[in-house]
């Protein structure tokens, strides 16, 4: 148990886990770039064993400096807790101290990465409502039962600054009792209180399409562009060209077998991504607050306080929604990273979502609106698109002829989908809360009670307004930035009652 005033350290495996981080940050693009060079010079070179020899003893210095700058991170880092605050000292070579008062910590996040499972250890973030976008303070590495007892710490200091100082008890031979000690009563009301309770855990079958359908491509393409980005001067792209263009003479048939099994690669690392991080995952609760729970090589846990929650957001795509699957999401206030915006059940039977749903957030009701949009507002949900259509169609048909004439099956596709979009658009509102539902592809559902906007906007442009026709956007807090909602194209009257039911708030 953690005394007031004493000052605590890190573990001490903080220094090995710290360079080890750096160093596998850095080994991929270390090697990546000696295998370029290689494939471009040829192995047999001395210029390769050059090449490899220096960047193997970079690879060394970079690991002993790096050993030794944790170190004197580690020795100059300690925290503590005096008058109902986190203390935190810290830096390498300009001192930084942290009071971070218990009142203004929302949660406290725990990770688990590869190298701290080796020790035992996990990574504690601490977060506040400062809405910055990140964790307020974070320390790196302590063992388990340091973050639980850092937890257990916060949480009876709140306590007491809510009920009082408890009444002065003694023991049996008269000797008073540590402050923090409660009495088996209270104690056993308390634990029954916070006792958690299981909400979802995913099934291996969930597990295994979710991570099929998933989205995670766009994620290892954005990767490889950001390497590509910091290592652009180093890389060999004269080399690279020639080679690729050599290829591509190769045959059409050869690069559209490439192409594709480029993607067919791509989508299976996606698949081994998503299962790796959603690994094991399970939502359980108490009176207070939501926990997630996930991951394979690296465990995390995530804290939501269900009061910071702002709104619950259904999303099915087009191939989820066909069998009946959807993702359930969360907005929070104040969070920072995942915590803002989390996705509670990543992959669940939308009909089997609805009751614990209702159990974790009573005063919403989950169900779907009725009330459609006006059928005049509908060629609005795809006139907007032939702004980039007609001259892409307009370039190709003549860049292209006869082939680019193709392009002219675009108007169609435009039209059904805008027809698609507007027979998904409904709304509804009630004396405490708005739902909509609109979709581009993925068909969104939003759930939020009024004190939780924090604005609500119309939009009219001229056209829409000859029309009697408008959109209302709504605006709430995730983190510290905003999602928006919208009821796209809907009448001007009806749209005026909405704004009238939200400033009657």
């Amino acid at each position: 148990m953690y005394n007031s005033n004493e000052r605590y350290k890190l573990h001490w495996a903080t220094i090995f886990v710290s360079s080890l981080r750096l160093l596998r940050e850095m080994i991929l693009p270390i090697v990546v770039l000696i295998a370029l060079n290689a494939f471009k010079d040829g192995l047999d070179g001395r210029g390769f064993l050059i090449m490899a020899g220096f960047g193997f003893a970079g690879f060394a210095i970079l690991f002993i400096v790096s050993v030794l700058a944790n170190f004197i991170r580690w020795s100059r880092f300690t925290y503590w807790f005096e008058e109902d605050e986190l203390r935190i000292e810290s830096g390498l070579f300009v001192r930084k101290k942290r009071y971070i008062p218990f009142e203004r910590i929302q949660s406290l996040n725990y990770t688990e990465p590869l190298a701290h499972r080796i020790f035992s250890l996990v990574k504690v973030e601490i977060e506040t409502a400062s809405g910055s976008g990140e964790a307020e303070a974070a320390l790196p590495a302590v063992s388990k039962g340091a973050a639980e007892a850092i937890e257990y710490f916060i949480q009876e200091s709140k306590k007491r600054r809510i009920i009082g100082p408890l009444p002065l008890r003694l023991n049996e031979v008269g000797e008073p009792l540590h402050p923090f000690i409660l009495d088996a009563e209270m104690e056993a009301e308390e634990l029954s209180q916070d006792h958690l309770r299981e909400v979802y855990t995913m099934t291996r079958k969930d597990l295994v399409i979710l991570a099929v359908t998933s989205s995670s491509v766009g994620v290892i393409l954005s990767g490889i562009l950001i390497f590509t980005t910091q290592f652009i001067d180093l890389i060999p792209f004269d080399f690279l060209y020639t080679q690729v263009f050599t290829f591509i003479r190769s045959g059409l048939t050869m690069v559209l077998l490439a192409v594709f099994g480029a993607l067919f690669v791509t989508w299976l690392l996606s698949i081994a991504l998503t299962f790796i991080s959603y690994h094991q995952f399970r939502v359980t609760r108490d009176h207070n607050n939501l926990f997630m729970t996930r991951g394979l090589i690296e465990k995390k846990k995530v804290t939501v306080p269900l009061s910071r929650v702002q709104s619950i957001e259904i999303l099915e795509n087009p191939f989820r929604q066909w069998f009946g699957y959807c993702t359930i999401v969360l907005h929070s206030a104040g969070g920072a990273g995942e915590s803002s915006k989390i996705a509670i059940f990543p992959l669940v039977k939308k009909n089997a979502a609805y009751e614990p749903l209702a159990e974790i957030f009573p005063d919403l009701h989950f169900s779907s609106p009725l009330k459609a949009v006006p059928r005049r507002g509908k060629h609005f949900f795809h006139r907007i698109q032939y702004f980039w259509a007609v001259p892409v169609i307009a370039a190709s048909s003549y860049w292209l002829f006869p082939y680019g004439l193709f392009a002219l099956l675009l108007f169609p596709i435009i039209i059904l989908h805008g027809r698609w979009k507007f027979k998904t658009a409904r709304y509804a509102y009630e004396e405490q809360q708005l739902t909509t539902v609109y979709r581009q592809i993925t068909k969104r559902t939003v759930y939020v009670l009024r004190p939780r906007i924090q604005s609500l906007t119309l939009r009219q442009s001229y056209f829409h307004q000859r029309r009697q026709v408008g959109t209302i956007l709504c605006y709430i807090k995730s983190g510290m930035t905003y999602t928006v909602a919208k009821i796209p194209f809907i009448g001007e009257k009806e749209a005026k009652q909405v704004m009238e039911w939200y400033e009657h708030k």
